[in-house]
């Protein structure tokens, strides 16, 4: 549903954001297998160096019995040489005797030799398999690490889509908000400009006619005739009109109050303590109660002309009743000037002629 709305991204979008979040949450495959990658060619490489090492060291650990053979063969061959030379019987058993034993130590020698020749050609393959166990320990670590790395990004996969979505749906309600509120004030604007342009195209010629009346005087019979006439009022009614009119625009006096004096007295109650009372009182003002006239607030005319409008007061009177009030304004004011441009720009030659002479442009700070 949420796909519907405009500026959400696509569900192959929000994926591919959510796993760069939860990638970047997470140490890289490359780090973790770096590390054991490194421990195992070590593992690799010293165990080649040992088994290197071990593969000669057979015939040296047998050559380490030859001197103790030869020694017990001289010994054993020295002991029936001095035996036979004291001869008869005794001297030959003895030899005899004396050659038994040495033979027994010397075949004890020698197949100790053996053994430890043995043992010493067994001595790489012992290194290799130790090493290789040592290898497999470290892969299955190395599988172990990649296994829980690639959990742990499932898991924060799922967390970040959550909040990916969320993030995106928030932001495309948001702007989605934003445009309707766009759009409103677009809409507001231009009932704004099509109100205006009803209003100007209201002062068409019967206006025009009421505008030329005003250059007369300001109580000018012909004016409040025409006036009655295309209104289909009474000039009282008309100048009654006129009246509440005036009043607008000339603002209200501030409203008056009596204003309380206050004192410290002493406090009857609680001695060397005070209290504040009210004395007496004045009177005053009441502060921005009153407003000034639209003249003095140097009011554009045109916008006056629509407060009267505003005010249920009919176009032709408040077109009437604000000339009335404006063209005695100061010269050199801007509510002046503002009446002096409508008036000539609804074709009065008598302004037009001092637009032309005394204004060459438009006020600073006034709006159309």
């Amino acid at each position: 549903m949420a796909q519907g709305i405009a500026g959400y991204p696509t569900p192959k979008q929000i994926r591919a954001t959510a796993l760069a979040l939860a990638r970047a949450s997470l140490p890289t495959k490359r780090s973790v297998t770096q590390d054991y990658n490194r421990s195992i060619r070590d593992v690799g490489g010293f165990t080649d160096a040992i088994m290197s090492q071990l593969r000669g060291g057979a015939n040296q650990i047998g050559a380490g019995y030859n001197s103790a053979i030869s020694d017990q063969n001289a010994i054993d061959a020295a002991a029936r040489a001095r035996l036979t030379a004291l001869g008869g019987e005794y001297g030959a058993g003895s030899a005899a005797a004396v050659g038994g034993i040495g033979d027994s130590a010397a075949s004890r020698l020698v197949a100790q030799k053996a053994a430890a020749t043995n043992y010493g050609a067994q001595l790489p393959a012992v290194a290799g398999a130790r090493g290789q166990l040592l290898n497999a320990g470290l892969v299955q670590q190395r599988g172990d690490a990649l296994k829980q790395r690639s959990d742990q990004l499932r898991q924060a996969f799922a967390q970040a889509y959550q909040q990916v979505s969320s993030d995106a749906l928030a932001r495309s309600v948001a702007g989605a908000n934003i445009r309707n509120q766009q759009a409103q004030l677009g809409l507001q604007q231009a009932s704004l400009q099509e109100r205006a342009r009803e209003f100007n195209a209201s002062f068409g010629l019967q206006q025009q006619q009421f505008l030329a009346s005003l250059q007369g005087g300001q109580t000018s019979r012909s004016g409040v005739a025409g006036l009655s006439k295309a209104l289909g009022l009474t000039p009282n009614e008309i100048h009654g009109i006129l009246g509440d009119a005036a009043s607008i625009l000339n603002g209200s006096s501030p409203d008056t109050a009596r204003i309380p004096v206050y004192k410290n007295v002493p406090d009857p109650n609680n001695p060397g303590k005070t209290i504040r009372v009210i004395v007496g009182y004045n009177q005053g003002t009441v502060g921005g109660s009153g407003s000034p006239s639209a003249v003095a607030a140097n009011v554009p005319f045109p916008v006056a002309l629509q407060q009267l409008i505003q005010q249920n007061i009919p176009k032709q009177i408040a077109l009437v009743a604000a000339a009335r009030a404006y063209k005695i304004a100061p010269p050199k004011s801007l509510a002046y000037q503002t009446f002096v441009e409508f008036m000539a720009k609804h074709g009065i030659k008598k302004y037009r002629r001092i637009w032309r002479t005394q204004f060459v442009t438009t006020p600073a700070g006034y709006q159309h």
